[in-house]
């Protein structure tokens, strides 16, 4: 299962994955929102929850820390590992 995180919904990920786990999925696929030119780098730095800039970052990093660390199912992610700022 997918889901795409971002500002509005960082704080259902927990849900997802209860969601998931109900649902007998394998996987929980946790990925950051993208910028393929929707969004200025103002309103992205505010809806990306995995960067830096985002008031909201602690927060996310760790909840996907502890649901990678304490949930049965196997979760991916490419939250903390890729440059999401290009406007490309």
């Amino acid at each position: 299962m997918n889901f795409v995180v971002q500002k509005e919904n960082f704080r259902q990920m927990r849900d997802f994955v209860e969601l998931a786990e109900r649902m007998q999925a394998d996987e929980v696929s946790f990925r950051r929102i993208r910028n393929f030119g929707t969004f200025s780098i103002d309103s992205l730095i505010e809806n990306d929850v995995f960067l830096e800039e985002n008031p909201h970052y602690e927060e996310a990093v760790q909840t996907l820390s502890w649901l990678k660390q304490n949930s049965t199912l196997k979760i991916s992610d490419n939250c903390l590992t890729q440059d999401n700022l290009s406007e490309d």
